[in-house]
Protein backbone atom coordinates (compact mmCIF):
# COMPACT_ATOMS: atom_id res chain seq x y z
CA UNK A 1 0.00 0.00 0.00
CA UNK A 2 1.14 3.28 -1.09
CA UNK A 3 1.30 5.79 1.70
CA UNK A 4 1.79 9.27 -0.01
CA UNK A 5 3.27 10.25 -3.47
CA UNK A 6 4.94 13.56 -3.67
CA UNK A 7 4.12 15.49 -6.61
CA UNK A 8 4.23 18.81 -8.61
CA UNK A 9 1.75 21.35 -7.88
CA UNK A 10 1.57 22.93 -11.16
CA UNK A 11 0.97 19.33 -12.72
CA UNK A 12 -2.82 20.36 -14.41
CA UNK A 13 -4.74 17.58 -12.44
CA UNK A 14 -2.64 18.49 -9.07
CA UNK A 15 -3.11 22.74 -10.18
CA UNK A 16 -6.78 22.54 -10.76
CA UNK A 17 -7.40 20.74 -7.56
CA UNK A 18 -5.28 23.14 -5.30
CA UNK A 19 -6.53 26.02 -6.69
CA UNK A 20 -6.73 28.67 -4.77
CA UNK A 21 -4.04 27.35 -2.07
CA UNK A 22 -1.08 27.40 -4.08
CA UNK A 23 2.11 25.87 -3.06
CA UNK A 24 5.55 24.56 -5.10
CA UNK A 25 4.37 20.48 -4.67
CA UNK A 26 1.68 18.27 -2.90
CA UNK A 27 1.47 14.75 -1.58
CA UNK A 28 -1.57 12.73 -2.54
CA UNK A 29 -2.53 9.96 -0.59
CA UNK A 30 -4.91 7.23 -2.01
CA UNK A 31 -6.72 6.36 1.24
CA UNK A 32 -10.54 7.14 0.65
CA UNK A 33 -12.45 4.40 1.59
CA UNK A 34 -16.11 3.95 1.96
CA UNK A 35 -15.58 4.59 5.86
CA UNK A 36 -15.99 8.45 7.15
CA UNK A 37 -13.34 10.34 6.67
CA UNK A 38 -12.48 12.55 10.01
CA UNK A 39 -11.87 16.58 9.77
CA UNK A 40 -9.78 17.12 12.34
CA UNK A 41 -7.10 19.70 14.03
CA UNK A 42 -9.64 22.64 12.68
CA UNK A 43 -8.40 25.21 15.58
CA UNK A 44 -5.90 26.48 16.65
CA UNK A 45 -3.15 24.67 18.83
CA UNK A 46 0.67 25.56 19.10
CA UNK A 47 0.62 27.16 16.15
CA UNK A 48 -0.90 24.47 14.11
CA UNK A 49 -4.12 24.45 12.35
CA UNK A 50 -5.63 22.05 9.72
CA UNK A 51 -7.47 23.30 7.00
CA UNK A 52 -9.90 20.95 4.61
CA UNK A 53 -11.85 21.77 1.06
CA UNK A 54 -13.15 19.28 -0.51
CA UNK A 55 -13.31 19.16 -4.37
CA UNK A 56 -14.72 17.83 -7.26
CA UNK A 57 -11.57 16.12 -9.36
CA UNK A 58 -13.43 16.38 -12.36
CA UNK A 59 -15.05 20.34 -12.42
CA UNK A 60 -12.33 21.44 -9.94
CA UNK A 61 -15.24 23.33 -7.84
CA UNK A 62 -15.21 23.55 -4.49
CA UNK A 63 -18.01 21.39 -2.32
CA UNK A 64 -19.25 22.76 0.60
CA UNK A 65 -19.92 20.33 3.98
CA UNK A 66 -21.61 20.81 7.41
CA UNK A 67 -19.62 23.54 9.33
CA UNK A 68 -18.25 23.73 12.78
CA UNK A 69 -19.34 27.57 12.91
CA UNK A 70 -16.16 28.57 11.68
CA UNK A 71 -16.15 27.74 8.29
CA UNK A 72 -14.78 24.27 9.07
CA UNK A 73 -15.86 21.18 8.36
CA UNK A 74 -16.68 19.12 11.61
CA UNK A 75 -16.80 15.46 12.48
CA UNK A 76 -16.67 12.92 10.00
CA UNK A 77 -18.29 12.52 6.39
CA UNK A 78 -18.50 9.73 3.61
CA UNK A 79 -16.25 11.28 0.75
CA UNK A 80 -17.77 9.72 -2.30
CA UNK A 81 -15.90 8.80 -5.47
CA UNK A 82 -14.45 11.26 -7.49
CA UNK A 83 -14.33 13.91 -4.61
CA UNK A 84 -10.97 13.98 -3.20
CA UNK A 85 -9.87 16.04 0.09
CA UNK A 86 -7.29 18.42 0.50
CA UNK A 87 -5.60 19.16 3.66
CA UNK A 88 -3.87 22.42 4.38
CA UNK A 89 -3.09 25.38 6.89
CA UNK A 90 -0.25 25.94 9.46
CA UNK A 91 1.98 23.65 10.97
CA UNK A 92 4.25 24.95 14.05
CA UNK A 93 3.60 28.53 12.07
CA UNK A 94 4.31 27.47 8.95
CA UNK A 95 2.60 26.74 5.77
CA UNK A 96 1.98 23.07 5.55
CA UNK A 97 2.19 21.05 1.80
CA UNK A 98 -1.10 20.13 0.69
CA UNK A 99 -2.31 16.71 1.16
CA UNK A 100 -4.68 15.57 -1.51
CA UNK A 101 -6.32 12.91 0.12
CA UNK A 102 -8.10 10.52 -2.86
CA UNK A 103 -10.00 6.98 -3.62
CA UNK A 104 -7.22 5.05 -4.94
CA UNK A 105 -8.53 5.27 -8.61
CA UNK A 106 -9.23 8.97 -8.88
CA UNK A 107 -6.05 10.40 -9.57
CA UNK A 108 -4.43 7.92 -11.69
CA UNK A 109 -2.82 10.32 -14.41
CA UNK A 110 -1.40 12.54 -11.66
CA UNK A 111 0.40 9.24 -10.07
CA UNK A 112 4.26 8.35 -11.40
CA UNK A 113 4.52 4.60 -13.05
CA UNK A 114 6.39 2.43 -10.31
CA UNK A 115 9.50 1.10 -11.05
CA UNK A 116 11.20 -1.61 -10.80
CA UNK A 117 14.70 -0.83 -8.29
CA UNK A 118 17.40 -3.03 -7.97
CA UNK A 119 18.43 -3.86 -4.35
CA UNK A 120 21.37 -1.70 -4.53
CA UNK A 121 19.27 1.22 -5.34
CA UNK A 122 16.75 0.55 -3.05
CA UNK A 123 19.55 0.97 -0.49
CA UNK A 124 20.89 4.04 -1.87
CA UNK A 125 17.32 5.68 -1.88
CA UNK A 126 16.45 4.69 1.50
CA UNK A 127 19.82 5.56 3.35
CA UNK A 128 19.77 8.85 1.55
CA UNK A 129 16.32 9.60 2.38
CA UNK A 130 16.58 8.35 6.08
CA UNK A 131 20.47 9.77 7.13
CA UNK A 132 22.37 12.67 6.95
CA UNK A 133 25.43 12.01 5.23
CA UNK A 134 28.15 13.72 7.51
CA UNK A 135 27.40 14.42 11.28
CA UNK A 136 29.21 14.53 14.75
CA UNK A 137 32.44 14.94 12.56
CA UNK A 138 32.04 11.52 10.53
CA UNK A 139 31.77 11.27 7.25
CA UNK A 140 30.14 8.39 4.57
CA UNK A 141 27.36 7.75 7.19
CA UNK A 142 24.87 6.69 4.64
CA UNK A 143 26.98 4.08 2.96
CA UNK A 144 28.00 2.75 5.96
CA UNK A 145 24.45 2.04 6.64
CA UNK A 146 23.40 0.79 3.32
CA UNK A 147 25.45 -2.44 3.38
CA UNK A 148 27.10 -1.34 0.71
CA UNK A 149 30.71 -1.48 -0.40
CA UNK A 150 32.27 1.50 -1.78
CA UNK A 151 32.38 1.14 -5.13
CA UNK A 152 28.68 -0.33 -5.25
CA UNK A 153 27.17 2.42 -3.68
CA UNK A 154 29.35 5.16 -6.28
CA UNK A 155 28.79 3.11 -9.18
CA UNK A 156 24.67 2.82 -8.05
CA UNK A 157 24.97 6.19 -6.96
CA UNK A 158 26.11 7.46 -9.93
CA UNK A 159 23.40 5.27 -12.20
CA UNK A 160 20.52 6.97 -9.33
CA UNK A 161 22.16 10.33 -10.45
CA UNK A 162 21.43 9.62 -14.09
CA UNK A 163 18.04 8.26 -13.64
CA UNK A 164 16.78 11.36 -11.92
CA UNK A 165 16.42 9.82 -8.37
CA UNK A 166 19.40 11.86 -7.01
CA UNK A 167 20.56 15.50 -7.45
CA UNK A 168 24.20 15.44 -8.37
CA UNK A 169 24.55 17.05 -4.96
CA UNK A 170 23.26 13.26 -3.63
CA UNK A 171 20.53 14.75 -2.18
CA UNK A 172 17.29 12.71 -2.97
CA UNK A 173 15.24 14.21 -5.85
CA UNK A 174 10.89 13.61 -5.55
CA UNK A 175 11.09 11.05 -8.29
CA UNK A 176 13.82 9.36 -5.87
CA UNK A 177 11.43 9.48 -3.04
CA UNK A 178 8.71 8.13 -4.94
CA UNK A 179 10.42 5.01 -6.11
CA UNK A 180 11.09 3.68 -2.80
CA UNK A 181 7.81 4.55 -1.47
CA UNK A 182 5.76 1.81 0.62
CA UNK A 183 8.70 0.21 -0.04
CA UNK A 184 9.36 -2.55 3.22
CA UNK A 185 12.92 -2.01 2.88
CA UNK A 186 14.13 -0.16 6.39
CA UNK A 187 17.91 0.60 7.13
CA UNK A 188 18.71 0.42 10.62
CA UNK A 189 21.47 2.17 12.66
CA UNK A 190 23.91 -0.98 14.51
CA UNK A 191 24.45 -0.77 17.93
CA UNK A 192 27.88 -0.26 18.99
CA UNK A 193 29.29 -2.78 21.16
Amino acid sequence: MINSIHVDATEPSVARILKGIGGREARIRPDLTSEPFRFSGNYWSGGTRHEYTVVDVATGERVSLPSNGFHQPDGESVIPQGYVVVEHGTFCGKRMVPTIHTHPGDLAGALPEPSSLSDSMVRVLCATAQYKNTYGGQTGIRQRHSGLSLEDWNTTQAEAIDKGFLRKNGSITREGRNAIEGHPYRLHIPRSS
